[in-house]
């Protein structure tokens, strides 16, 4: 029996969202299941998952036209995992298999400035 390539027979996602007034956290941990990477079932691989934290603020009024500003901090795979998450067919021998791994811890920053100058 074949299977399609790389679809997991599972996947979940489960976590905690905080929200309140000016303040915003969440703690999420997707995971993917058992795969395999091929329609022949050869290349077999285990179950992953990725941690991630999102962190942010958002102010009142600042200076003139700037209102609401909003600054946010998102850390990726907290673990950093390093798990084979997909599966590249092979090199040109035709025999080595080449795989992709999870990217590793990751941190992400933004500011956010609206300006209100319509009123």
């Amino acid at each position: 029996m074949s299977t399609e390539p790389n679809a997991p027979d599972a996947t979940a996602a489960g976590g905690i969202i905080y929200n309140n007034k000016n303040f915003y956290a969440s703690l999420i941990d997707k995971w993917v299941g058992s795969r395999f990477g091929d329609s022949s079932n050869t290349q077999g691989m285990t179950p992953f998952n990725s941690l991630d934290l999102s962190l942010g603020y958002t102010t009142g009024r600042v200076i003139g036209p700037m209102n609401h500003v909003k600054f946010k901090l998102n850390l990726t795979n907290l673990l950093n995992s390093h798990s084979i998450n997909y599966f590249n067919g092979y090199a040109s021998d035709g025999k080595t298999a080449l795989y992709f791994t999870q990217p590793g811890l990751g941190a992400f920053g933004s500011i956010s400035v609206p300006f209100d100058i319509g009123h």
